[in-house]
């Protein structure tokens, strides 16, 4: 006999139990798609920080040498104008 459909796999029936074990497992089935995509989200948002905080503090050190350097370039002109004037 060729079986089709939910019934497929043999004596299967639908009873009270059945209907009853569903929506444990279906909660269940959610929980588990649900904590690994909240994990997910909770280490991109993370790595995100830290990202952030790293190019933040090279951005800082990188405007602090270039401001270094063209205070030295005024002070070596400034220099060289009292230099001149004097």
């Amino acid at each position: 006999m060729l079986e089709i459909g939910p019934f497929r796999g043999g004596g299967r029936s639908l009873t009270s139990t059945h209907n009853a074990e569903k929506p444990q497992k279906r909660y269940r089935l959610d929980r588990l798609i649900f904590l690994p995509v909240i994990g997910a989200l909770i280490g991109i948002w993370g790595v995100m920080i830290v990202f952030t905080a790293a190019e933040r503090r090279d951005t800082l050190e990188r405007a602090q040498t270039q401001l270094g350097f063209t205070i030295a370039t005024l002070a070596d002109a400034n220099a060289l104008a009292e230099k001149a004037v004097g």
